[in-house]
């Protein structure tokens, strides 16, 4: 069960908790019109799954630093999974610069706005993410081939 932080007289949510309460309603566009199952709950956040595509949508922490990511993962025809962070394909895509999609977080107001945001590039790459294309594009993320400014 998550553990709620206790600040000043209020509580706050964990994280992840916030990402589980709000992010399902945020990603319902995943199952309704890109035919993902029904989330997961992960450590940090939500995992979608569809057959060759998984999405995760997470809050991590590390030392002093604090982040909101969002990672698809595919698996192409031959077998080989690939990876990147949402903002490298909303790049590749050419839908606008990596900052339409950052990735900063730290207060509960924060990763509100991140989960709108990551939502609302997610809806525009969605459609770039179609058999063959995945792979390709994930390739040129993980190789940085991007389109130049």
């Amino acid at each position: 069960m998550p553990v709620r932080q206790t600040v000043g007289v209020g509580r706050r949510l964990d994280p992840a908790e916030l990402i589980w309460e709000r992010g399902q309603s945020v990603f319902a566009f995943l199952t309704h019109d890109w035919d993902f199952e029904q989330p997961e709950r992960s450590d940090g956040g939500l995992v979608y799954h569809r057959s060759g595509l998984h999405i995760s949508i997470k809050y991590w922490a590390w030392k002093n630093e604090q982040g909101f990511a969002t990672t698809i993962r595919g698996v192409d025809p031959e077998g080989s999974e690939r990876s990147a962070s949402l903002g490298c394909l909303y790049v590749a895509c050419g839908l606008g610069p990596p900052q339409a999609v950052p990735e900063g977080a730290g207060t509960a107001h924060t990763i509100t706005k991140r989960l709108a945001q990551h939502a609302s590039a997610l809806r525009q790459v969605m459609p770039h993410l179609q058999d063959s294309a995945i792979a390709t594009l994930l390739k040129r993320c993980q190789g940085r081939d991007l389109p130049a400014d």
